[in-house]
């Protein structure tokens, strides 16, 4: 069991904290403490980190306990059940007293200086969502990458329909589903909204899809890295993704009487769909070619478009190198 680092709390003349940090754990015990520790250390910011631990059979609520006994802004709420993440995020939200609510998951980490830059933005611009470009750490290597996001425009109001249309794979840029929002608690308890306990998979999506539909002023702060999330490749995260189900709620929501009616949003929607279809689709057909002997490997090589759309990827990037 790894010691939790005791961070310094800061004087703000506000009752309270200024921040709830909401996280769904779920057997975690092998990674929280980074993601705790990262909260703790975050400078110039008053704050709450709520660990809600989802039915864990592991140590996860023994390690969450005494970093509590450690740091009094460390609080720990079990779910007898478990839930899902969405169960989970819900408990912490209604448990939360911050003016904010921020979401880390219990495999990721913050960078020290993430809270107080962007909240100090989202009070500028007004928001009642802020998120920041994210980078992906690899716990083997123990090295992280570039951001994800085009860092250009600094700062870029979104709306609905540039959500839903950057919300999906194989877009210009990086998937804006997986950005993790702070949102401001008072637009979010006027709105009534909340996670979907039915979604495991596309929750964040859904999430920011009904705060947005409830008229949200949300902004991405491309400049700033400070979300750092960990690597699936790491062995980390087990969560098997249901594909099925997100291309499902997607067209379920396009159809709904209030969407229908916006033609933009609507084919937004199906974009997400068949995106989220294709990238179905490669990851059967990787996990069978991974399976496959060579003879059989070396035919579906050949049979297949997203083989030769790698390759001429591939080809690309080879003669742009030369060339520079």
């Amino acid at each position: 069991m790894q010691e939790v680092i005791i961070g310094q709390e800061v004087e703000t003349g506000i009752i309270g904290p200024t921040v709830s940090v909401v996280m769904a754990a779920y057997n975690a015990e092998a990674f929280i403490h980074r993601a705790i520790n990262s909260v703790l250390k975050q400078s110039n910011v008053n704050l709450e980190l709520l660990v809600v631990d989802d039915a864990s059979t592991d140590k996860t609520a023994t390690i969450v306990t005494l970093a509590s006994h450690q740091d009094s802004r460390v609080q720990l709420i079990q779910l007898k059940n478990n839930g899902g993440p969405s169960a989970a995020r819900n408990a912490g939200f209604e448990a939360a007293k911050g003016l904010w609510i921020a979401v880390l998951d219990a495999d990721d980490a913050y960078h020290p200086h993430r809270l107080h830059t962007l909240l100090n933005i989202a009070r500028l611009e007004k928001a009642d969502i802020i998120a920041d470009n994210f980078v992906y750490f690899d716990p083997i290597k123990q090295r992280e990458s570039g951001p994800s996001l085009r860092e250009r425009p600094r700062i870029q109001l979104i709306s609905l329909v540039d959500y839903i249309s950057g919300a999906r794979p194989f877009a210009k840029d990086a998937d804006l589903g997986l950005l993790k929002p702070i949102f401001r608690k008072e637009f979010l308890q006027n709105n009534k909204v909340r996670y979907l306990t039915s979604v495991r998979h596309g929750e964040d999506f859904e999430f920011m899809l009904s705060a947005l539909r409830a008229g949200a002023r949300f902004f991405i702060c491309r400049e700033y890295s400070f979300y750092k999330y960990t690597g699936r490749e790491s062995g980390w995260s087990k969560t098997q993704v249901d594909y099925s189900g997100q291309i499902s709620r997607a067209r379920a929501v396009a159809s709904e009487p209030d969407v229908s009616a916006q033609p933009p949003v609507v084919r937004a929607l199906q974009l997400r769909a068949s995106s989220l279809e294709r990238l179905q689709l490669d990851r059967a057909w990787h996990e069978r070619r991974g399976r496959a002997g060579f003879i059989e490997g070396l035919q579906m090589d050949l049979a297949s478009p997203t083989h030769w759309r790698d390759a001429a990827r591939r080809i690309k990037r080879r003669l742009l190198k030369r060339r520079f």
